[in-house]
């Protein structure tokens, strides 16, 4: 479990382990999830990838489907 405090928000996300990746202008916080979230079980590697809208005050992530 790792929570992350921006500003006066805290965010708190059930992850394996995660890092910050810089792609173009944005801070992109990458983060080893549990493999039911890609439709798999445990030893099924997932990710998600989120970036803080500050003018929303939210993380914003997407889950895009693969042609």
């Amino acid at each position: 479990m790792s929570h992350f405090l921006i500003e006066d928000h805290v965010a708190t996300q059930l992850n394996q382990g995660w890092e910050m990746a810089t792609i173009g202008p944005y801070r992109v916080l990458l983060a080893d999830v549990h493999g039911t979230q890609c439709g798999g079980i445990n030893p099924t590697p997932c990710f998600t990838a989120s970036v803080w809208d500050a003018d929303e005050s939210v993380w914003r992530s997407a889950g895009a489907e693969w042609e």
